[in-house]
């Protein structure tokens, strides 16, 4: 018997790109948008009142002066100035001359610690030693700042707490870190209101040239007919900044389609307000909280955010829409967005998933970042796509 072999005729398949946009992105357009850009600019700037502000005596009510045995008392804390917020006091000694054009020059987080170390700076946390306190804890020992991660540790913590029959001081603890953390998010909102987003149109096309790059065959294990070729659908931009960088990026180019989802909302948007903390519902911890019974655990957990806008259901849509390649285009892939990035990258229209990097450590870094959002190693590895070299995300000199 003769075995009869059948060319199948070449097709075209069309495959949708989504473009996973993180902090990575803006940091390319030379914006400084890091968690320690941030605390940078939050300290400075109480620090620069506390100079201005002429005060010579701290408030009586938090902090004591030395004792005068006579008179069986203590007197007001003499100091060089004192400036307050809702997270923390700055108080500035007697003994130091303070430069506001000093200050303004220091542009780490690093260094910043360093000057209040030598001018005996106070930074006194009003929840300590709750979040706002290992958070300054992890940045004055130069340790890489999440907050989001900060907050998720202490909450595991507090959940020791309350499974030790300790409920009254949990709760406490509980309803003190969701403060702070819905105070961070205020001041981050300020922060970012603050921080220049334009971009020139010379330099927003050479990021738009890579969103536009042609799809490349090879990127595509399912491919099994060497004559189907692949060509782009659409173009969809999951956008985790809270910044308008990529909309003034894309308004540059208004004839071209493509669909861009806030995912994690914008400072700007009252509607579409910021989502900020933890969404590992993979780790273990989870389905303790999920037995606590007590909704305080889950408030600033991201999935329930997700429901105030169309946003996450918008995404499943896509997703459903027909096959995707997925482009990391400055996302961490951290596990803060644990189960979202499992949802897309599990998902059986994910064909592949293509790494924009920094460098090289940034790439290798990324696909170990990806293989935790996996349960399969064979399907991670079936998905992801080599290096290549015109995968470099471009960086903007400011």
């Amino acid at each position: 018997m003769v075995a009869i072999r059948v060319k199948l005729k070449p097709t075209t398949i069309k495959i949708n790109k989504i473009f996973l946009i993180g902090n990575g992105f803006d940091l390319a357009l030379g914006l400084k948008t890091k968690y320690s850009d941030f605390l940078l600019w939050l300290i400075k700037k109480y620090i620069i009142d506390a100079i201005e502000s002429n005060v010579s005596i701290a408030p009586f009510d938090k902090y004591k002066g030395r004792y005068i045995e006579f008179l069986g008392e203590y007197e007001g804390k003499n100091v060089k100035g004192f400036s307050t917020n809702s997270l923390f006091d700055v108080l500035l000694s007697t003994r130091f001359y303070y430069d506001k054009d000093q200050l303004n020059k220091i542009d780490k987080v690093s260094d910043l610690f360093e000057y209040i170390s030598s001018k005996e700076i106070e930074i006194n946390t009003k929840n300590a030693p709750f979040l706002f306190a290992k958070i300054l804890h992890s940045s004055s020992n130069n340790l890489w700042v999440d907050i989001e991660g900060v907050y998720f540790e202490i909450l595991k913590e507090i959940i020791k707490t309350y499974k030790n029959n300790l409920k009254k001081d949990s709760l406490d603890l509980i309803d003190n870190i969701n403060q702070e953390f819905s105070l961070i998010i205020d001041y981050l909102k300020k922060y970012l209101s603050e921080i220049d987003t334009a971009i020139i149109k010379n330099d927003a096309k050479v990021y738009f040239t890579q969103f536009q790059s042609d799809l490349e065959k090879n990127d595509f294990s399912f491919l099994h007919n060497q004559d189907d070729d692949v060509s782009i659908g659409n173009s969809y931009f999951l956008n985790f900044n809270y910044t308008d960088s990529l909309s003034n990026l894309l308004g540059h180019f208004k004839n071209s389609a493509y669909i861009q989802n806030h995912i994690h909302g914008n400072f700007k948007d009252t509607k579409n307000s910021i989502i900020f903390g933890f969404g590992d519902e993979m780790d273990d911890v989870y389905k303790e909280i999920e037995e606590l019974n007590d909704n305080r655990f889950f408030e600033h957990i991201k999935s329930f955010q997700y429901f105030k806008t169309p946003n996450y259901r918008e995404l499943l849509s896509f997703l459903n829409s027909g096959d995707y390649q997925v482009c990391i285009y400055g996302h961490s892939c951290g596990l803060s967005d644990r189960i979202m990035l499992n949802e897309i990258f599990e998902h059986e229209n994910c064909k592949s998933i293509k790494i924009y990097y920094y460098n090289d450590d940034d790439f290798t870094r990324k696909t170990m970042e990806i293989s935790r959002h996996f349960n399969s190693n064979q399907l991670m590895r079936k998905k992801i796509v080599n290096k290549n070299n015109d995968c470099l995300i471009p960086q903007v000199k400011k």
